[in-house]
C-alpha cells in the first residue's frame, strides 16, 4: 500500500502506539493529523515527525464528544482537502475502573 501523500488522522497520538505509528507513517511521506487531548506532548510528536520533512498539523480534541469530533473532522477536510485513512487510537473509559 502507497502511504506517500495519503492523509492519516491518528487519535491518541500524543503517546506510545499513537506516537510510534505517526513517526512510522511521517517516513512513508504520509500527511498527519494528530490528535489528543494533551497538547504538550502531541507537539512533541509532530517534532519528531516534522524530522521526516512529513506535513503534520496536530489538534487538540477530545474524542469521547460527538460534537467536538464533528468539528474535529471538519476542520481536518478543510485543512488537507480529504481524508485518507484513520487510526482510531485514543482510549474512553466511561468510568475510572476497567474491572469492577
Amino acid at each position: 500500500m502507497e502511504l506517500k501523500n495519503k492523509v492519516i488522522v491518528i487519535t491518541g497520538a500524543a503517546r506510545g502506539l499513537g506516537a510510534a505509528m505517526a513517526k512510522r507513517l511521517a517516513v512513508h511521506g504520509s500527511k498527519l493529523a494528530l490528535v489528543d487531548l494533551d497538547a504538550n506532548r502531541i507537539a512533541d510528536t509532530a517534532t519528531a515527525c516534522n524530522s521526516s520533512a512529513a506535513e503534520v498539523r496536530t489538534y487538540g480534541s477530545n474524542v469521547a464528544n460527538e460534537a467536538d469530533v464533528i468539528q474535529l473532522f471538519e476542520l481536518i477536510v478543510a485543512d488537507f482537502g480529504r481524508l485518507d485513512g484513520l487510526i482510531n487510537n485514543a482510549g474512553i473509559t466511561r468510568d475510572a475502573l476497567l474491572i469492577k
